[in-house]
C-alpha cells in the first residue's frame, strides 16, 4: 500500500510494535494518537483492546478481522488525510509536531 507521499522514516528511538498499524493507537477525527497500550484505532471512539491480542494471538494486520476489502478501500482513501502520532517519531524537545501520514505509517509498520 503506497500513499504516493512516502518518505523514509527514521525514528528517534526504538519502540517494539506489532505488525499492525492500528494496534496501540486511538483514533479521533483524522488523527491517530499513540496510546502506548493495546487499543485498536479502527474501533473509532472506543478504547477497546485488540481482538487478536485478547484471543491470545499476536496482533497482525494481515490476520485482523478489520482487514476487509471494504475497510481497505476506506483506508486507502484516507492515506494522506489521517495523521499518525507514534511516540518514536516525535522530535525531541518539541511541544507540537505534524505527525506522519497514515500512508507512510502503514508502510513503515509493515516492514
Amino acid at each position: 500500500m503506497n500513499s504516493g507521499f512516502f518518505m523514509e522514516l527514521e525514528p528517534y528511538f526504538e519502540v517494539e510494535r506489532h505488525r499492525c498499524p492500528f494496534h496501540g493507537f486511538t483514533a479521533i477525527l483524522n488523527f491517530m494518537r499513540d496510546s502506548g497500550d493495546n487499543q485498536c484505532a479502527l474501533k473509532i471512539g472506543l478504547y477497546d483492546p485488540c481482538q487478536m491480542e485478547m484471543a491470545g494471538d499476536k496482533p497482525c494486520w494481515v490476520g485482523c478481522v478489520f482487514n476487509t476489502e471494504e475497510n481497505r478501500k476506506i483506508i486507502e482513501g484516507n492515506l494522506g488525510k489521517i495523521r499518525v502520532f507514534p511516540k518514536e517519531f516525535r522530535p525531541p524537545k518539541t511541544r507540537s509536531w505534524p505527525g506522519i501520514s497514515l500512508g507512510d505509517w502503514m508502510i513503515y509498520s509493515q516492514q
